[in-house]
């Protein structure tokens, strides 16, 4: 029996089956929203639904710490040879830094990761960011068809990190590697032996960055791992080992948001030929049009939180140690916050009175990457839509989204539109869509 709040809750939110929550978990979310906002889903495991609550949980970090009480290996109970995986990470642990660390460690490492990850810092990348969206897309832009999750949404993200960070262009494909094998031990329970296997491409991609950062050190470059090098706050500077714990947050966390954000607007312009038509017509739509993919369909539908000690919710008590989802898909679609809260609005700002959408969360832990992960949005719109007229979803393949509850997007995405013709004869120039 789920323990639920006491504003007239219904006993058993209909929360059972992870089938609709991966397909459309909205209807889910409202109900939760106005019966029972804090929710026990499971034995200490929590849900926070509205809006509200949700900002007083991510903002109270004392209360709410963002570090796991558990090493990476443990989500699904204790390693059996942790001895033997502490050996292979030996070089380069694992240590918390920005997603999964609190104030006033965190402020310290935030505050100089920012400082590469500024405005122009940024808009140094897009030039670059342009060439590989016209590089990515130029094939399947002659034929008329695209598997987009495979051909261009993951694969550009992966590129742009790879970029942005400064690691060889060869080694684009190995980084994406490493950035699904760190992923894979929140996905279920793991032998033994896939642990180690883990581990160890863990490590290589540490021995790798720390490769990038000895030859930064020496000869530095315009790349996030020179900048890294360089930052200071307070006269300090960031450790080799926290350089690479940094670089391994974004290795991750660029490539599934941003492919996730890519995948569902294409998904809503696909299913929706006058939205699209309309972003042709009027490209400075494209950005508050992708504000709204990204509150409609955010990609990280939730991250959980730590309770430090007992704290008390809409009569729900949740004890130390218990893990709390906050549910930003939930929260961004809370009605006593956002008017016309289901609806695509584009002039959602102008309107008045608006409220920023938590897709990147917000406070201390409001995404670094969010710049980033937005310029790419806006080119990658920018640069495809003008040549993918008469965009529908392909006949002879049904889209597959991630199985992740708390992911949203599109792991498989087929697409038509029609005539193919010559992209790369016919690209804009980068100063029509900056």
């Amino acid at each position: 029996m789920m323990t639920t709040s006491s504003e007239s809750a219904p006993p058993d939110p209909p929360v059972a089956s992870l089938a609709p929550m991966i397909e459309c978990p909205f209807p889910i979310y409202k109900a939760l929203r106005e019966n029972s906002p804090v929710t026990e889903m499971a034995p200490g495991v929590f849900m926070v639904t509205r809006y509200e609550d949700v900002l007083r949980v991510v903002k109270d970090t004392e209360t709410f710490s963002s570090r796991a009480p558990r090493n990476p290996f443990a989500w699904f109970g204790d390693p059996e040879r942790q001895d033997e995986l502490d050996a292979i990470l030996s070089r380069c642990p694992e240590m918390p830094t920005l997603l999964d660390n609190d104030p006033p460690e965190q402020t310290r490492v935030r505050a100089l990761v920012a400082k590469v990850f500024n405005e122009s810092n940024v808009a140094a990348l897009e030039p670059a960011i342009a060439e590989l969206i016209d590089d990515l897309s130029s094939s399947w832009l002659r034929r008329g068809r695209v598997e987009f999750a495979a051909e261009f949404a993951r694969p550009l993200p992966a590129a742009v990190t790879a970029l942005a960070l400064g690691a060889d262009a060869a080694m684009t494909e190995r980084c994406l590697f490493w950035a699904d094998e760190i992923m894979t031990r929140t996905a279920g329970p793991q032998t033994p032996e896939r642990q180690a296997e883990v581990a160890r491409g863990i490590a290589e991609m540490s021995d790798y960055f720390f490769s990038l950062i000895a030859q930064r050190r020496a000869e530095p470059r315009d790349d996030l791992f020179s900048l890294l090098t360089r930052v200071e706050l307070d006269g300090e500077r960031l450790t080799d080992i926290q350089i690479v714990n940094v670089a391994k947050v974004f290795l991750v966390g660029g490539n599934e948001t941003t492919m996730f954000m890519l995948t569902s607007a294409l998904h809503r312009l696909a299913t929706e030929p006058a939205l699209a038509q309309t972003l042709r017509d009027a490209p400075e739509l494209i950005e508050p049009f992708l504000e709204e993919i990204l509150r409609l369909e955010a990609p990280a539908q939730g991250l959980p939180r730590f309770p430090t000690r007992d704290v008390e919710l809409h009569g729900v008590t949740i004890p130390a140690g218990s893990t709390v989802f906050v549910l930003y898909g939930s929260a961004n679609h809370d009605e006593t916050v956002f008017d016309d809260a289901d609806d695509l609005v584009l002039d959602r700002r102008a309107r008045g009175g608006y409220k920023q959408h938590l897709a990147f969360s917000v406070g201390p832990h409001f995404c670094l990457g969010a710049r980033l992960a937005r310029t790419e949005g806006r080119l990658a719109l920018a640069r495809l839509l003008p040549k993918m007229t008469n965009l529908a979803l392909a006949t002879d393949a049904e889209p597959q989204r991630a199985a992740n509850p708390l992911l949203r997007g599109f792991v498989r995405l087929d697409l038509e539109f029609g005539d193919a013709h010559d992209y790369l004869a016919d690209r804009p120039p980068l100063s029509q869509v900056t």
